[in-house]
């Protein structure tokens, strides 16, 4: 991870994103060539929708699960182009295109799962800021590529920066997890639906403040998700 990306995440963990002036700039700069390859999208401009991707990727701050995304997606972009075809993307009516939407539209099923053993499993744990329940959650599954690009929405590297930080403390302990010296809750809720409590998560050099997870319809399902997830870190 970058220095920029690190020095930008303990900002936004400490001041609550105010991120410095050249940050905002490398922002704007983002998200304009974003619009821009929307828009060549929308109008089938493969060659302009390259380059504009191509510049994108040559911008040394955007973050690696950016970068990677940015690259698969420009694949897509190659395919098209080739095909010699016309496609009509969702969100070309004055919207920003969605891009992982544009290519399950094209391609029924892309990006959405991953085989494994014969079976089918998701790519992301979710794939909106509104489904996480705080910020935490999501840069961590931002940071891990368990969700989309998309929820970065100016590729500074941070998540979901509309989302609170901190952590639940309702409901009842149904048990405790062992993991090195970390506190780790399952919680039971009122409502008889359970969550995860995390006293702390390293990804990629960062420790995350404590948090808690979305919930889950059982114990089970929410341990599941701990192992699958944040077991060792």
């Amino acid at each position: 991870m970058s220095k920029i990306k690190k020095i930008a995440i303990a900002l936004h963990i400490s001041i609550g994103l105010t991120l410095a002036t050249p940050l905002n700039a490398f922002a704007s700069s983002v998200s304009e060539l974003r619009s821009q390859m929307d828009q060549a999208l929308c109008d089938n401009n493969w060659e302009l929708a390259l380059s504009t991707a191509d510049q994108i990727l040559e911008m040394p701050r955007i973050s690696d699960n950016y970068r990677e995304d940015l690259t698969n997606y420009r694949a897509s972009i190659v395919a098209w182009r080739d095909s010699g075809q016309e496609y009509t993307f969702d969100g070309c009516e004055g919207t920003a295109l969605n891009w992982d939407e544009a290519v399950s539209s094209i391609s029924p099923g892309a990006g959405d799962s991953q085989s494994s053993g014969g079976s089918s499993i998701p790519r992301y744990f979710r794939t909106t800021c509104a489904q996480f329940s705080t910020w935490q959650e999501a840069q961590f599954h931002f940071m891990n590529g368990s969700a989309p690009l998309t929820m970065d929405g100016d590729g500074d590297g941070i998540a979901c920066e509309v989302l609170p930080v901190g952590q639940r403390s309702d409901g009842t302990v149904s048990r405790r997890i062992s993991a090195s010296g970390v506190d780790v809750e399952v919680v039971r809720e009122s409502d008889g639906d359970y969550y995860v409590r995390l006293g702390r998560v390293d990804i990629e050099g960062i420790e995350l403040p404590p948090f808690s997870t979305v919930s889950f319809p059982s114990g089970t399902a929410a341990r599941e998700h701990y192992y699958r997830y944040y077991s060792g870190r």
